[in-house]
């Protein structure tokens, strides 16, 4: 990779997630309906279509879990959500040639029915605090991604 491209790819990354870490704020300040999107979730599935190197990929990724499920002890949490990561970083490279709204919108349904089936949330998948959330992360997602294909066409 050119440098320069290199550069900007790490500036692309860097401001999705300083719009992360806005919309984790916000989250906490206005709740919807006490239904609290997985931002986590939504943020590395999004930032797999856009970061093509791995460290740097890894070093985000972990970052947002930390920032916003910070706590003192493991949680099997942090373990899922690092392999939703890989999975996505790995999907996204090797699996996803047409990447568009539509392909983010089914990668983030199948990451949370992952991330519901793992934790042991079977039964919530049938609610619709399950749909809302499904729902508030789709938007979301589609706003980064969004927000990713406008820094990358400004910067290219």
């Amino acid at each position: 990779m050119e440098r320069a491209s290199l550069k900007s790819v790490r500036l692309i990354s860097f401001i999705l997630f300083f719009i992360y870490i806005v919309l984790t704020w916000l989250n906490f300040l206005l709740p919807l309906h006490f239904i609290k999107p997985n931002f986590v979730l939504v943020f590395i599935s999004v930032l797999g279509f856009f970061v093509g190197d791995f460290l740097l990929f890894s070093t985000y990724a972990l970052l947002s879990i930390f920032v916003i499920k910070y706590s003192p002890f493991f949680d099997w949490e942090y373990f899922i959500l690092c392999i939703i990561a890989f999975l996505s970083f790995f999907i996204s490279k090797h699996f996803l040639y047409k990447k568009n709204y539509l392909t983010i919108g089914f990668i983030i349904t199948f990451f949370q029915l992952l991330f519901y089936l793992s934790v042991g949330q079977v039964g919530l998948i049938f609610s619709l605090v399950f749909v809302m959330e499904l729902v508030f992360n789709i938007l979301l997602g589609e706003l980064l991604f969004f927000f990713g294909l406008w820094l990358k066409k400004i910067f290219y």
